[in-house]
């Protein structure tokens, strides 16, 4: 079994903006990450996957109410397919 880990810690793995309080604006990057690690998890089978997420103060979703976040992970997991079952 091979562990192939993802992380980037500035970014949650949610569909909606991030604002960065420092930088004062809407942090982007995360979007562009969040679409390259779904493509690389897609592209190579796998038994399974694990999404954790934690946050810093600098960076928030902009949508900060917890069942909001909920719902953009959530999204965010249902672009990747369900690993094949045996």
């Amino acid at each position: 079994m091979k562990l192939v880990v993802y992380l980037k810690i500035d970014c949650s793995f949610v569909d909606i903006p991030i604002s960065d309080i420092n930088l004062k604006r809407t942090y982007t990057e995360c979007e562009t990450w969040n679409n390259n690690v779904i493509a690389r998890l897609n592209a190579h089978r796998r038994t399974s996957h694990r999404v954790h997420d934690a946050r810093d103060q600098q960076r928030q979703p902009i949508r900060r109410h917890h069942l909001a976040q909920g719902n953009a992970m959530a999204r965010e997991m249902e672009k990747i397919p369900a690993p094949p079952r045996s």
